[in-house]
């Protein structure tokens, strides 16, 4: 790939790579001390734009799922732990944000009839071979995920590809690159090294007021303040506005009627324990065979009345449940390996199977409970329902009251006393780019384009932002400008010692 990259050096698609590079390590560097986010929220800043500790913890849950359900029973809490998912989750989310802001500099966009198609063409959404919107919500609610942050995030991916899309079509590979990429990756070799870490240099750097300044002047441009903007916000939250809403017992039954089939099916599940035993497929006859004797003399101990969850103890390879009595909770159709799903679905509540094979080794299953597959009873959905039902309500209610207020304001209403009226507060956050998040509403690109082709004393239409309206005015446009050296100049001195441990760290390795 690297030589690939040097005959195409100055193909505008390569220095796109090379600034995505460069952006990696100056902002991820820089930004935490620059943008003034709060730390008690953020986990990183790019360009700016905070990545909140709640995307983090969406992306880690991801994560989590995806290997379990990858691997089942196969992964333990043990071994996810010392994965370190949170670090994987924040620098998946860095990467995909810079690209991101990438396809955005080069006016690539997304629009929502790509995100409905993408939506509605996915077959993990149908029902009867049709895109089922019911299906959609309760697969995004079993996934803790809104249907704002889960279309989102799909435009963030297709923006990806698209980016990516437009390198690749840049660059062609002839036979001979091809030819020299698989003997690079084939070749093989042993070396030993000692590494100089530049940050260790950093306190050896010497830094005068003249020498800063000089520097500073050279690279001020990376300093640069986007534009900005300050606005006052109104905020139509719907729990602002769920007071006094009565729920109509038709629409209750209506709803209970209209999931009956999809999401207030209780699905087929049991509650198991198992002993394992691991023996790899590729493993022995030996070792298989060893596996298998192990299980069998379990199951005469269980025959002569030993109890399974003290033997899953203390002989089950299961290190995620072993210490619980081998114990897996509930589990529906298609969440273990087939071999193993099928054994414990055949067995009544009591009994438990002969050996098993999986392709983790050999397993003994115990179940413990059956639930049948049923319609759950309106009485035991009711309170879900009736707190949808508020919820829409309001919602709609505050809709309403955003667009009234908005109406009012393009009349020359005063946002004071509107926001008086509806008992909420008129905000007025610092400076606003237009990657910037609202605290406690969220980010939402349409709100703050619009905002920024505002003139100042206008208002934005009443936009949805992950569940709350917002109304914006503009009081003013605060242009692009590079700040004085004595605003930055912290920040700006652990960027220069940086760049100058670097050559120190150089200089030592050459001796």
């Amino acid at each position: 790939m690297l030589h690939i990259v040097r005959q195409h050096a100055q193909s505008w698609v390569t220095k796109v790579i090379l600034a995505i590079i460069c952006f990696v390590f100056v902002f991820w560097g820089i930004e935490a001390v620059v943008s003034g986010v709060n730390p008690q929220t953020t986990a990183a800043t790019v360009n700016g734009s905070p990545i909140e500790l709640r995307a983090v913890a969406n992306e880690t849950y991801q994560l989590r799922e995806n290997y379990r359900r990858q691997f089942g029973d196969q992964i333990s809490p043990e071994i996810l732990r010392s994965m370190n998912l949170e670090l994987q989750a924040t620098e998946r989310l860095i990467n995909s944000r810079l690209v991101r802001d990438h396809a955005q500099a080069l006016g690539l966009a997304i629009g929502d009839e790509q995100i409905a198609d993408q939506v509605v063409s996915n077959p993990a959404f149908f029902r009867d071979g049709r895109f089922d919107k019911e299906t959609y919500l309760r697969l995004l609610r079993a996934n803790q995920r809104t249907p704002a942050d889960f279309e989102l995030q799909l435009r963030e991916q297709l923006l990806i590809q698209q980016m990516f899309t437009l390198i690749g079509d840049e660059v062609t590979v002839s036979e001979r690159e091809a030819r020299d990429e698989v003997i690079v990756r084939q070749e093989q070799t042993r070396l030993s090294f000692v590494r100089f870490p530049a940050g260790d240099y950093l306190e050896a750097v010497p830094v005068t007021p003249e020498a800063l300044a000089a520097w500073y002047g050279e690279n001020s441009e990376r300093y640069r303040e986007p534009e900005k903007v300050n606005a006052r916000i109104l905020a139509y939250a719907a729990d602002d506005f769920g007071d006094g809403i009565e729920v109509d017992e038709e629409e209750v039954v209506a709803t209970w009627e209209e999931g009956k089939e999809t999401r207030f099916t209780q699905e087929h599940e049991v509650k198991a324990r198992h002993i394992l035993k691991r023996a790899a497929p590729e493993a022995s006859e030996e070792v298989r065979a060893a596996a298998r004797a192990e299980l069998e003399a379990i199951i005469a101990q269980l025959d002569e009345g030993a109890d399974f969850a003290t033997l899953a103890g203390e002989h089950s390879d299961d290190p995620g449940s072993k210490n619980n009595g081998g114990e897996l909770g509930f589990f529906g159709k298609g969440r273990m390996v087939a071999s193993f799903e099928e054994a414990a679905f055949a067995l009544e509540p009591g009994q438990r199977s002969g050996v098993v094979e999986s392709p983790f080794g050999f397993h003994l299953i115990q179940v413990d409970e059956v639930r049948p597959e049923r319609v759950l009873e309106l009485e035991e959905v009711r309170e879900e329902i009736e707190g949808e039902l508020r919820e829409a309500s309001a919602r709609e209610a505050a809709r309403v009251a955003a667009e009234e207020d908005q109406g009012k304001i393009s009349e020359g209403g005063d946002l004071v006393e509107l926001a008086a009226v509806r008992g909420i507060e008129v905000l007025e956050p610092a400076p606003l780019g237009r990657n910037d998040t609202l605290a406690g509403i969220g980010r939402s690109f349409p709100l703050m384009n619009a905002l920024f082709d505002l003139e100042p004393g206008q208002a934005t239409e009443a936009t949805d932002v992950n569940g709350t309206f917002v109304v914006a005015v503009l009081d003013e446009k605060i242009p692009s400008e590079i700040p004085e050296l004595a605003d930055v100049e912290a920040t700006a001195e652990i960027d220069y010692r940086r760049e100058h441990a670097g050559v120190l760290a150089q200089t030592a390795a050459d001796e």
